[in-house]
């Protein structure tokens, strides 16, 4: 399976791949849908006539895509080729054909990302990200229902005490800023499809008996309350 997407030229530069409602078909039936033979089954292509390409992206390059930038400036095409026809074979006309191709589905593709990188999409809306306001109020709607433990592994969280009352206590992965997440616990709501987020700098004092003396200090706060219907904003 290739980092990304996959995709299949055939001698007449017409392109294959697994988009959209085909996709989710194959996913469901368990195969792999950037798998070259998968593609080469499902229409019935000899695969070794086929020239064989993935495109390998990134979090970063695909964030890229979703602002607009054009996937062929972001990826030259023959660092993609994995195999079949030689690329020497591949005529001017036929590569323009792919490029093409490329650029009328680019929305498609972008949409293969979506589960590719959930997770890292979910810790950037929680987390900030590149965001530079920390204090913020929002809902994320999730792009699939999921389960607590799904959200807690996605979100890469510790457990750092019990909960007390109706609260689970976590804290982020960030060693340098650590986060105090607090979680609203969901049991009973079955299974998760928006989470609302609070963040905020919690200041607080300590009176330190070594110096004599009140030391004010600042935690980054997340609080999470997980909802199994829309909530209104």
């Amino acid at each position: 399976m290739c980092e990304y997407f996959s995709f299949l030229v055939d001698d007449q530069g017409q392109c294959y791949a697994l988009l959209g409602q085909e996709r989710e078909e194959v996913i469901k039936k368990g195969g792999n849908p950037d798998s070259h033979s998968e593609i080469a089954s499902y229409y019935g292509l000899d695969e070794d006539k086929c020239w064989k390409f993935d495109l390998q992206l990134s979090f970063d390059e695909w964030k890229r895509l979703l602002q607009g930038e054009a996937l062929t400036t972001i990826k030259v095409l023959k660092d993609c080729y994995d195999g079949g026809r030689a690329l020497e074979e591949m005529t001017i006309p036929i590569t323009q054909k792919v490029q093409q191709w490329l650029a009328d589905n680019e929305k498609a593709i972008m949409e293969a990302g979506k589960l590719k990188f959930e997770a890292e999409r979910l810790q950037e809306l929680v987390f900030g990200g590149s965001d530079p306001e920390w204090n913020r109020s929002f809902i994320i709607a999730l792009n699939r229902a999921r389960t607590l433990q799904e959200v807690i592994n996605e979100l890469n969280l510790t457990e750092t005490r019990k909960g007390w009352g109706n609260y689970l206590y976590y804290s982020g992965s960030d060693e340098e800023k650590p986060i105090r997440i607090i979680f609203r616990d969901p049991s009973g709501l079955g299974n998760i499809t928006h989470l609302a987020v609070q963040r905020w700098v919690h200041k607080y004092a300590r009176f330190n008996k070594e110096t004599d003396q009140v030391e004010i200090f600042e935690e980054r706060r997340v609080n999470i309350i997980p909802s199994s219907i829309p909530i209104k904003e």
